[in-house]
């Protein structure tokens, strides 16, 4: 498949996942851009050879969609001021036409779908994403919400929606999880929708400095070093295998957790910046020999809207008594996570979430 572009990318794409019923189309019909609906690219009910759950066709599994048609459809909406894309029906489970998507003075475009997270590393490639977002919501509300949305739409026969229905609730979490590591940044509804919102503010403003004829630039990079503290709690009383966690931080002025670290300064190495770093943010003295280079990740910044973030992450010597960390600095929080399994509750940044609890899951297996 040929997936280099043919001219220089007019707008770029943002994608959002999430499971069934968590409110991605409402988010696109309220972002108020040209949306691009991944349902569209399904394959018809009768083709042979299609995944079964639940008693019907699986259309959560990525082989019930045609994700070539879908990414070539993409490509080309970023070149081009329209495209014509299929129209599927859920309820027959069968494309019923076709459709004329528009994008004309617009720097940006949105394509939702339980598949979005298939398209981020070759969009990535090419340079067309812009950002890719997963919704996270309660299971509960999202199961709620699907339920009245498939018996609303007569999508499938009652039994059938139900056990479904329970069939993705039992596994949202890991959905969210999987979609995260490809590269999708977790947000509740009204974050996800103020970060679309975001994004078409930051493109407009460099599309009209740029001029329309003009391509979109890509972000701005920030280039950072972080650093990663361990603990490792012995098995015990309710850690029957132990436990790793990583240290984290919150900066005065915002609301993500992530690494120590920062800028390199004129001249720096990335690991003379970590060391540097972590002496002002934790007065902790470190030598380069002591860190470990985990490598380095392009993801979107946690705290600088519309900018992308180039980080070199480092792993320290491990920390043996916790408590003797201590934040200083700009920093205001510190939190410790649980690497296996990160909390819910606590909100981070996507370098930690797409690379370093990844790595460092490999790693201190």
């Amino acid at each position: 498949m040929n997936t280099e572009p043919p001219a220089a990318a007019v707008r770029r794409i943002v994608l959002l996942a999430g499971p069934s019923g968590s409110g991605k189309g409402r988010l696109g019909a309220l972002a108020g851009i040209p949306l691009v609906q991944l349902d569209d690219f399904y394959r018809d009910g009768d083709e042979p050879g299609l995944p079964q759950r639940f008693g019907i066709v699986d259309w959560d599994h990525p082989a019930s969609w045609k994700g070539d048609d879908a990414l070539q459809a993409l490509i080309a909406l970023c070149h081009e001021d329209s495209v014509r894309i299929p129209t599927y029906s859920i309820p027959r489970s069968a494309r019923t036409g076709t459709q004329t998507i528009r994008a004309a003075g617009f720097p940006i475009v949105l394509a939702e779908g339980v598949f979005a997270a298939e398209l981020v590393e070759p969009l990535q490639r090419l340079g067309l994403l812009a950002d890719g977002i997963v919704l996270d919501r309660p299971t509960a509300l999202v199961t709620g919400l699907r339920v009245a949305r498939d018996v609303r739409e007569r999508r499938k026969p009652l039994p059938t929606i139900m056990r479904r229905a329970v069939g993705l609730a039992r596994s949202q979490k890991t959905d969210v999880t999987t979609w995260a590591s490809k590269g999708l940044r977790p947000l509740g509804f009204r974050d996800a929708l103020a970060r679309v919102r975001a994004l078409m503010t930051a493109a407009d403003a460099q599309t009209e400095h740029a001029g329309r004829t003009e391509q979109v630039a890509e972000p701005p990079v920030i280039t950072v070093s972080a650093v990663c503290f361990t603990h490792f709690t012995p098995p015990g009383p309710g850690v029957p295998n132990g436990q790793w966690r990583l240290f984290s931080v919150r900066k005065k002025g915002t609301d993500r957790f992530m690494q120590p670290g920062g800028k390199p300064e004129p001249g720096e190495t990335a690991v003379q910046a970590a060391v540097r770093e972590v002496k002002e943010e934790l007065n902790i003295s470190l030598a380069p020999h002591q860190l470990v280079e985990l490598g380095s990740h392009r993801t979107m910044a946690a705290n600088e809207a519309g900018h992308a973030l180039e980080g070199t992450v480092f792993l320290a010597p491990q920390v043996h008594n916790p408590t003797d960390m201590a934040i200083r600095a700009e920093l205001e929080e510190a939190r410790w996570i649980d690497i296996e399994n990160p909390s819910d509750d606590v909100p981070i940044a996507p370098l930690m979430r797409e690379f370093i609890l990844p790595a460092l899951r490999e790693r201190l297996r």
